[in-house]
């Protein structure tokens, strides 16, 4: 059986991809009515008034902070090198996957590229004509769930498996880390084994590397 994580002993001193943080806020920007009063933000005149394109009253839009796990997505050549540092929180593992009677015994699955049968739903797969199916068969291995990567669970600090989304992400500018930023090392809860880290690498670089219809 793989190692998810590598042993705490083993831990790079070095920040590295896909580490999990704790005590680290989380920050959204939110289009939205702000109901509650809260401090909000408002356009100043002329600069992209989002009446233009969103039913927003008065161009305003909420920053929401959480305190929750965050994994880091820089890539690690990046990390001492960039103006900022991308992070994802863990979120819970979408219905659409725990549901999917191929992967909800091992969400883990989708960190791996699967054979067509396998990452369609049963339902899908058999709605396909068999000439249809057969294309799909050589087409070879393919990701499932292409934004999504699974975090398992461990025996400190996730109660269950999580998952993140390549594309809810925000960035912490580095100005105040340290160079390198070695002051978040006492947030890192948790740092990948090597494997896993080169799944999250090959998953999330062909993410980003997919070619539009």
């Amino acid at each position: 059986m793989d190692i998810f994580y590598a042993e705490p002993a083993k831990y790079d001193p070095r920040l590295r991809l896909g580490d999990v943080f704790g005590g680290l806020l989380a920050s959204y920007m939110v289009f939205e009515k702000n109901e509650k009063k809260t401090e909000s933000y408002r356009a100043p005149e002329g600069i992209c008034p989002l009446s233009e394109f969103m039913d927003v009253e008065q161009n305003e839009f909420c920053v929401k902070l959480s305190n929750q796990f965050l994994v880091l997505l820089t890539p690690c050549c990046n990390i001492k090198k960039d103006d900022g540092l991308l992070f994802s929180p863990l979120i819970n593992v979408p219905n659409t996957i725990s549901d999917h009677p191929n992967l909800k015994t091992n969400p883990l699955m989708i960190n791996e590229q699967l054979p067509s049968e396998i990452a369609k739903h049963p339902h899908e797969w058999g709605a396909l004509t068999e000439a249809q199916k057969e294309s799909e068969r050589r087409k070879g291995l393919r990701y499932s769930y292409e934004p999504y990567f699974i975090y398992d669970k461990d025996d400190n600090h996730l109660k269950k498996q999580y998952a993140i989304n390549f594309s809810l992400t925000f960035s912490m500018r580095r100005k105040g880390f340290g160079t390198p930023p070695d002051s978040l090392l006492k947030y890192r809860l948790l740092q990948l084994s090597k494997k896993t880290r080169d799944r999250l690498s090959d998953k999330l670089s062909k993410y980003y590397t997919n070619i539009t219809d």
